[in-house]
């Protein structure tokens, strides 16, 4: 699960709840879960810090295979 805010001049805000709850349920599940960024007018200020640190899991190359042969 790849989540992030959006960027640019009509970026809306993003509440850290909800990332927190994708976070959490992607922990549960198993699930790979990587944030991208908060997102807003000046995006790299604003970092990609999620409760103190960096989110950048990545699903195995196995599970990748596994969803390419689905298709």
């Amino acid at each position: 699960m790849i989540v992030g805010g959006e960027s640019g001049p009509g970026a809306r805000p993003m509440d850290p709840d909800w990332v927190r709850e994708i976070r959490d349920q992607c922990l549960s599940a198993g699930v790979p879960f990587f944030f991208k960024q908060w997102g807003g007018t000046r995006k790299k200020a604003a970092g990609r810090l999620l409760d103190g640190r960096v989110w950048d899991a990545m699903p195995s190359a196995k599970s990748q295979a596994g969803v390419a042969a689905a298709i």
